[in-house]
């Protein structure tokens, strides 16, 4: 008996030892902050050293994983000649310059401009949008997504449906049934501005998933991330009509090595 109690106080302790050990904040040798953006459909890297993670990913505390591999802060980073010279070799690099809907009648179109970046490193996809001119009294929430054709002779219409060569419904960037295009929401400002960024496992710049060449849309309303309960949440999540559209296109990469404003 006295064996067996010796045995699992042991065990206590031992366990107590490696919960200890696992809360040790991980070793930083890569320079930057951990990026804080929302990861949609990305497998989740366990790691207790920078030197773990791919790239120059970063080892980040994460709320229910302890740390996991994460990419840093671009504006955290030195901008120096060797740091774009290293994320050129890293990844590819994509834009698409955000123009008002030409196929809105003129006294009904909104004016909204912008940029959206986009870096594929990793298997991962990292999009940054900067957008502005929006509507003060609409929605404070834009549905975003990716369309599948890079058309604009008749406006953002012609940019058809999502991006969705699957077949499957429509849903959150979140959703394991989600189309390739889906991503959600981005968030207004009382300015009329959207400054944000998040990355995307699903969708990329390479591969069958690739992107490049189709068209990014940003929609008046909110996307119901396919919960509204009709055929058009399921096709579209009811965000509405087409404010603003652009075609994405292959760049090399210089546009990033500056943060967004």
């Amino acid at each position: 008996m006295e064996n067996l109690i010796w045995i699992c106080l042991v065990l206590t302790v031992t366990s107590l030892e490696l919960k200890v050990q696992a809360q040790v904040f991980p070793l930083a040798d890569k320079p930057g902050e951990c990026s804080t953006a929302p990861f949609y459909r990305v497998r989740s890297r366990l790691c207790n050293q920078d030197h773990l993670c791919p790239g120059d990913w970063k080892c980040c505390p994460h709320a229910y994983h302890g740390y996991i591999c994460r990419p840093p802060k671009f504006e955290s980073v030195p901008k120096t000649e060797s740091r774009i010279e290293s994320l050129a070799m890293q990844g590819v690099f994509a834009h698409c310059a955000l123009k008002p809907n030409m196929g809105t009648p003129e006294p009904d179109r909104v004016n909204v401009h912008g940029n959206i970046d986009m870096i594929q490193r990793q298997g991962v996809l990292e999009v940054r949008v900067n957008i502005s001119g929006l509507p003060l009294d609409g929605s404070q929430e834009h549905g975003l997504h990716v369309h599948a054709f890079g058309d604009l002779s008749g406006g953002c219409g012609s940019t058809k449906g999502h991006y969705n060569p699957t077949g499957v419904t429509h849903g959150a960037p979140t959703d394991v049934v989600r189309h390739i295009g889906d991503w959600g929401n981005v968030p207004q400002d009382k300015n009329g501005q959207i400054v944000t960024s998040f990355f995307d496992g699903i969708a990329s710049l390479v591969g069958k998933n690739n992107i490049v060449g189709r068209a990014i849309v940003l929609h008046t309303g909110k996307d119901d991330l396919g919960r509204g309960g009709n055929a058009a949440s399921l096709a579209n999540g009811n965000a509405g009509p087409r404010l603003g559209c652009c075609v994405i296109g292959i760049t090399n990469g210089q546009r990033v090595a500056v943060p967004a404003a």
